[in-house]
């Protein structure tokens, strides 16, 4: 038989406060504070969230989406926007929506993209590289509820 036992190191922590919670009988120590669950810092960053995605939305999206839209046409058949279901918040589904870098095929959904993949167009690869194809997902920090906060 053979027993196996783990001992962790607590050097860095003797001389800190830390937090002891349990899951079911197993502690679980925290060694840091997170400044998210405060509800202050909860609500400064959900303000700050929202009135940068409406800059973007307002500032930057009436100039790029069109010039976008149109050159996504250009390079390949299909629609502007690739839109992939994901979890979020305590494991409520979401619909995430990005600028459409793949040819239009059977696998986007069930396949993840690799170096050097043909299904890439050439701006699709671009857009990758820059992050523009995120932006639409500026949309996705709008609906406002308050249960971002808890």
């Amino acid at each position: 038989v053979i027993r196996f036992r783990l001992i962790p190191d607590f050097g860095g922590l003797l001389n800190k406060r830390v937090k002891i919670n349990f899951y079911e009988d197993i502690p679980v120590i925290t060694p840091r504070h997170e400044p998210l669950e405060l509800i202050s810092n909860r609500v400064i960053k959900r303000g700050f969230d929202i009135v940068f995605s409406m800059m973007v939305i307002s500032l930057i999206f009436p100039i790029l989406f069109p010039v976008l839209a149109i050159l996504i046409k250009i390079s390949s058949k299909g629609p502007v926007f690739f839109k992939q279901l994901r979890t979020g918040k305590d494991n409520k589904s979401f619909y995430c929506y990005k600028f459409r870098t793949m040819r239009i095929n059977n696998d986007s959904d069930k396949k993840q993209a690799i170096k050097g993949d043909d299904r890439i167009t050439k701006l699709g690869a671009f857009m990758r590289k820059t992050s523009i194809d995120e932006l639409p997902q500026f949309f996705n920090v709008l609906p406002v509820s308050y249960t971002h906060l808890t």
